[in-house]
């Protein structure tokens, strides 16, 4: 699994995503948006794979990239979209931000 996730700081914590992610079956994770580096910060140590991207294009592209590259054989892979936060950094709200997720990856992956 690809976690892509960010948006816009709200002042929480993302220890708890850290520790939700240590354990799974995660391997990298895609952040994008104003909190990109303090998600960094709080899950830095759960030993995946952390990728910055700025904007949520280079986010998706960045996901597939990584899957791709590691897929074994006929394996697959999942990239999962689970922003775990506010939109109104890039986006007018979270349904913008959702349906410019699906744009994304119908156009990518044609």
């Amino acid at each position: 699994i690809v976690l892509i996730m960010g948006g816009k700081d709200r002042g929480v914590s993302y220890r708890g995503v850290g520790e939700a992610i240590g354990g799974s079956q995660v391997s990298a994770v895609v952040l994008y948006g104003e909190n990109k580096r303090k998600i960094r910060r709080e899950i830095r140590n759960v030993g995946v794979s952390i990728r910055l991207a700025d904007t949520l294009m280079d986010a998706v592209k960045t996901a597939y990239e990584f899957a791709r590259k590691s897929q074994k054989g006929s394996e697959e892979w999942i990239i999962l979209f689970s922003p775990g936060a506010a939109s109104f950094d890039m986006f007018k709200n979270s349904f913008d931000r959702g349906d410019a997720f699906n744009a994304i990856v119908k156009r990518y992956l044609k």
